[in-house]
């Protein structure tokens, strides 16, 4: 999704990718995939205002998400992520089921950008996320990211967000 265009994703399977699904474009509907052993399922990219990442079914981490020294640890920081919102704004992210990111990697997450990119105004609702050491994780100082009780999981950072 290449930030030129309005795009809407649907009714893919894709797999073994370090990034799955990478969003680019404002206000991209991306829906009803498929998205298994990769590293990362979804990556709103920073910035990315109004996406939709809905209704998608995202598992499992593919041997491609070892470190570029060859040794086990996963790339990205030690982490993966089924969902990932860096910096990104107004992205709502709905219906996901996102299980097993090796039990060790991130659910879903909203954080700032390693560049200053604030994550503001997202919303996560009615997602079932499970299998992961941190089922949803929220890490940002920006305003309005709202994560709802309605999310199925087991562990959230901060705690209390998951029903």
């Amino acid at each position: 999704m290449d930030d030129r265009n309005s795009v809407s994703v649907h009714h893919n399977e894709i797999s073994n990718y370090w990034v799955g699904l990478c969003l680019q474009t404002n206000e991209a509907n991306v829906y009803e995939n498929r998205v298994h052993d990769s590293c990362i399922g979804a990556f709103v990219d920073t910035n990315v205002d109004g996406a939709k990442v809905h209704d998608n079914a995202i598992s499992g981490t593919g041997t491609n998400c070892r470190a570029l020294d060859g040794s086990d640890n996963p790339i990205f920081g030690g982490q993966v992520y089924g969902i990932v919102m860096s910096g990104a704004i107004n992205t709502v992210v709905k219906g996901n089921k996102i299980h097993d990111k090796l039990g060790l990697g991130y659910g879903i997450a909203i954080m700032d950008d390693a560049s200053g990119a604030v994550a503001s105004g997202n919303l996560v609702e009615k997602n079932n996320v499970t299998g992961n050491e941190i089922d949803i994780h929220v890490e940002t100082i920006g305003k309005k990211n709202v994560v709802k009780k309605n999310n199925v999981c087991a562990s959230s950072f901060p705690s209390g967000l998951c029903k």
